[in-house]
């Protein structure tokens, strides 16, 4: 990470909070949450490699979580951040997890919002491969325009059918995307190449806030199973909202948020 891939507000010694988007997104999503809680703590929202402002070289080889995860270990050293409060959407959040699974001393917490550990059959694993590496040559292809207009009718994201100004405003900033650069993360952060973390959930002794909407489903029983391995778990599910909850509901997002990290103030853990 660099220093211009990182926004921060509140101050420094405030106990902190790194925040990590999502696929096509960039820290400033996490803006409005950061501004919520920086009376109180320091949040660091950065760009994510091939995001927002961390564009400026596009790697020949591959490039997977674990590289990710070095990279952000070695920037909060640079930061002078031993131990963090972790708070990861989507593919920000099996970035999370990873950190949390191999650098376990450096997270304080971890908010977790619909993010997956990954995939234990090999089979569904090759799959997922495949599929991966056809949306990606699709997305050259195609050009990013199509591939955005693709993206947001999965089913994952019907809900923003519902806030039809939060999808557009969504399509509009995703559309400032370097195509190359998403393709590569589609195909080399796919969830068939990912590391399955499952098996190492039950060590996770650190406290953990999982939080999913309801209308996504698929989500909610990953969730789920995530929280019954996890020793010192919470699970919130937010009504009427989807993938994106702390977009689509982010007044019930900083309420959860807020409860978790005061209630672990108070403990002093």
């Amino acid at each position: 990470m660099k220093n211009h891939d990182c926004k921060t507000i509140g101050s420094s010694d405030m106990p902190p909070i790194i925040f990590l988007h999502g696929f096509m997104g960039q820290g400033k999503d996490w803006q409005p949450i950061a501004e919520s809680l920086a009376e109180r703590y320091c949040c660091l929202w950065p760009d994510l490699p091939g995001h927002g402002k961390h564009v400026d070289w596009l790697p020949d080889r591959s490039f997977d979580f674990a590289t990710i995860a070095a990279e952000l270990v070695a920037w909060l050293d640079s930061q002078n951040l031993p131990s963090v409060t972790l708070v990861g959407y989507s593919m920000g959040g099996r970035i999370a997890l990873h950190i949390a699974c191999h650098y376990p001393e450096r997270i304080a917490r971890l908010v977790l919002e619909n993010a997956n550990p990954g995939l234990n059959d090999e089979i569904a694993r090759q799959q997922r491969v495949e599929w991966d590496q056809a949306r990606a040559k699709e997305l050259i292809e195609l050009g990013l325009e199509s591939f955005l207009e693709r993206w947001y009718d999965m089913p994952l994201f019907d809900s923003l059918h519902r806030r039809p100004e939060l999808l557009t405003r969504l399509k509009q900033s995703r559309r400032h995307n370097d195509a190359r650069w998403l393709a590569k993360i589609i195909s080399d952060l796919s969830p068939g190449r990912q590391i399955s973390l499952w098996e190492q959930l039950p060590c996770l002794s650190l406290p953990v806030l999982l939080v999913g909407g309801a209308l996504d489903s698929k989500y909610v029983d990953i969730l789920t199973r995530i929280q019954s391995k996890l020793p010192r778990a919470e699970l919130k599910i937010i009504a009427n909202a989807g993938h994106n909850v702390h977009l689509e509901q982010p007044t019930l997002f900083i309420n959860h948020l807020t409860r978790f990290l005061t209630q672990r103030d108070a403990h002093g853990k």
